[in-house]
């Protein structure tokens, strides 16, 4: 497994209650662009990860909603980053239904290709967590 990036100081309050709560780890990408931005960039993303933070943890929308929002929104524009988001509202508590029913919309939204996309992350998603009930000797059924 590669190792992961370093995370300069100025960016480290974000890692923990951001990505790694929401996500179990720090996804690669919002990882690279940290690593690199203590120099250039470093005022930016400062703001873009505080601006972040309160979109989907701030109050006035559970964390739950906040991915699933975020879900349907990356699939839509076709980011892979969508099954993140996907794990992260698992881990907040949504089913695979309410999933489902979010791509549903935003394939109403933005087309086929967003059902094609969401059904990949989706679809990884449950065998992941198959895989993980399996190696662990749970015998669950997905909600």
């Amino acid at each position: 497994m590669p190792e992961s990036p370093k995370i300069p100081e100025a960016f480290r309050r974000f890692v923990e209650p951001y990505y790694v709560d929401a996500f179990g780890s720090m996804p690669p990408v919002p990882g690279e662009r940290l690593s690199l931005s203590d120099n250039p960039g470093r005022d930016l993303n400062v703001r873009l990860e505080e601006a972040r933070a309160s979109a989907l943890f701030g109050d006035g929308i559970d964390k739950k909603t906040a991915q699933l929002l975020a879900f349907a929104l990356l699939t839509g524009s076709g980011s892979p980053g969508g099954i993140w988001h996907a794990r992260a509202a698992r881990r907040y508590g949504a089913t695979f239904e309410e999933l489902y029913r979010t791509l549903e919309i935003t394939t109403f939204f933005k087309g086929v290709q967003a059902l094609n996309d969401g059904g990949r992350s989706l679809g990884q998603l449950w065998k992941e967590e198959q895989d993980r009930a399996a190696s662990s000797g749970e015998s669950k059924g997905q909600k």
